[in-house]
């Protein structure tokens, strides 16, 4: 879980619980969507963070159930929010590897902490034998 600092006067920490990153084929690894639950206590809904030659930040409710939003954009001002997510997904390391036919985002860095979207713990291998890692902060710092 990613906490999300916002200047707002929401009471409740606002936060991003990432659950996959997807390397579309039309960008390569400089290109990624985040998806990810954002919810501050009160709201929790479904959000895609692209970072690449678009950085945006699109909140599903918006187009799915707009009555169930509108309380969280009460709270918390969009555009800042947006913001908010952009600098702290913008921090974030991404491990890139091929476990299969495909580039796929099997790890994030956050902090001093590694979460694995595959629920494993995985030991760390040899040198020769690590998976590529691009940092996605270059594009979102630039926006």
């Amino acid at each position: 879980m990613l906490p999300i600092r916002v200047n707002s006067n929401n009471t409740h920490s606002v936060y991003l619980d990432i659950h996959h990153v997807a390397l579309p084929d039309r960008g390569g690894s400089d290109y990624l969507v985040i998806s990810a639950i954002l919810g501050d206590g009160w709201y929790e809904g479904e959000v895609a963070v692209e970072i690449g030659s678009r950085v945006c930040v699109t909140f599903a409710d918006q187009y799915l159930d707009e009555q169930r939003i509108a309380p969280f954009f009460e709270r918390i001002e969009r555009a800042e929010l947006e913001q908010a997510i952009l600098a702290a997904v913008s921090a974030l390391m991404f491990s890139v590897g091929k476990p299969g036919a495909r580039q796929k985002v099997l790890a994030y860095r956050h902090d001093d902490r590694i979460l694995h979207f595959s629920g494993k713990t995985r030991r760390r291998t040899a040198p020769t034998k690590r998976t590529a890692t691009c940092r996605s902060g270059a594009q979102a710092a630039t926006a």
